[in-house]
């Protein structure tokens, strides 16, 4: 798992973020990903947060990115998606929406990756993560986030 085995360990058991798509397991372990990340900003990347295989992580996905990434015109859902998101509808967990949402959000955050390496400012995905968050929370979003009742963010 990422991060957290350069810290010797293995996915914590109470921290699952797999979702089933139809003949797939989606891995998603965001609240895994933000203990690694976030041990590894608290100490700087030193010590106890000297992961080696911090560039494995992926966009933490839960609702915030989406909203954010569908306000700048970076995510495009599906049109009937979009509405029912607009319209304040429950979003199943698990559901293939929901996934669908979760793992547009981390490709997109890697292609900002990959296009802020093209332009010479190289960035890891959590770093790019952290920083859409922070964005988020200054700025008036008129898009809706999705809803989704769940534990996993």
């Amino acid at each position: 798992m990422c991060g957290a085995r350069g810290a010797g360990g293995r996915p914590y058991p109470l921290l699952p973020g797999r979702l089933p798509l139809p003949g797939h397991w989606i891995p998603f372990y965001k609240r895994a990903q933000i203990l690694c990340a976030d041990v590894y900003g608290a100490f700087r990347g030193e010590g106890p947060g000297a992961f080696p295989d911090m560039d494995w992580l992926t966009a933490f996905a839960d609702y915030k990115l989406p909203q954010f990434l569908r306000a700048h015109g970076v995510l495009i859902l599906d049109p009937v998606l979009t509405a029912r998101i607009d319209a304040h509808e429950e979003i199943p967990a698990g559901s293939d929406e929901e996934i669908e949402i979760r793992a547009a959000t981390v490709q997109a955050v890697e292609l900002l990756v990959g296009e802020l390496a093209r332009l010479g400012r190289p960035a890891r995905a959590f770093e790019v993560d952290w920083m859409l968050w922070n964005l988020s929370q200054g700025m008036e979003v008129s898009f809706p986030y999705h809803r989704t009742l769940t534990i996993f963010y």
